[in-house]
């Protein structure tokens, strides 16, 4: 990940998803990363690609490259990726979705709790 910006006192945020450290191929994947690129992951690394992947896996099973072919089986997508289980109900969103709350804390980022809806 890249260095966290200076911050004035204490700070508590969350983003979606999960941290690098709690997704299950995260760790793998910086590895991977860091040996092809010679640099840290960006935050949303995991999640490009791993979408990358979801729209491919959407494109072989529609057997096309159309837009509107690939749209009509995401909705049945179940992949195992490097954030976890990517699958969603029949209205498109997203299951099993994950938000992290972290703590800045002396200009350290840490994990405090993850929230699954």
């Amino acid at each position: 990940m890249k260095p966290v910006p200076p911050c004035i006192g204490n700070v508590t945020c969350s983003e979606a998803g999960l941290a690098l450290s709690k997704m299950p191929q995260g760790q793998e994947f910086d590895k991977r990363y860091v040996a092809r690129f010679g640099t840290t992951i960006d935050a949303y690394a995991p999640f490009t690609y791993d979408a990358v992947y979801v729209i491919y896996d959407a494109m072989k099973r529609a057997n096309s490259a159309e837009r509107a072919k690939i749209l009509a089986p995401m909705p049945s997508t179940s992949y195992e990726g490097v954030i976890g289980r990517i699958a969603s109900d029949p209205h498109g969103d997203l299951r099993d979705a994950a938000i992290t709350i972290y703590q800045f804390k002396d200009r350290k980022k840490t994990v405090m709790d993850v929230v699954r809806m």
